[in-house]
């Protein structure tokens, strides 16, 4: 359903003889290319493809090439695959508030004065 809605939001002239696709272009076959829409991999022939045009690049996803496709209709689909194996580079990593201003400072370090004083501390209550 995802995916008709992608489809079916792209402008297009249900008289046109052309399916338009926004996506993120990926690399196919010598013969093939592939595009992620709506969470799908679609994989089709070269000579269905009628006209690409590359979008403005996300500044935070440099290995990413987002484009608007023009594809013969009837295109032969060769395949189609779940889309997340590229979901990192597609969607950028959100990091919390939290973690993002945090001071970058090492993990705590062996502290053998505080461990024998606790084992002491221990002893002395008859925890060990």
């Amino acid at each position: 359903m995802e995916l008709l809605a992608a489809i079916g939001s792209q402008e297009s002239d249900p008289t046109d003889d052309t399916i338009s696709l926004e996506g993120y272009l990926l690399r196919g076959n010598e013969d093939s290319f592939r595009v992620v829409v709506a969470g799908l991999v679609l994989e089709f022939r070269n000579s269905d493809l009628l006209g690409l045009s590359e979008q403005p690049e996300p500044v935070d996803r440099p290995m990413v090439v987002a484009a608007r496709l023009k594809i013969r209709r009837p295109a032969t689909l060769l395949s189609v695959s779940d889309a997340d194996a590229y979901k990192p580079l597609i969607e950028p990593k959100i990091e919390p508030f939290a973690y993002a201003t945090r001071p970058s400072a090492p993990p705590m370090q062996a502290a053998p004065r505080f461990d024998a004083l606790q084992e002491a501390f221990k002893r002395k209550l008859g925890l060990t």
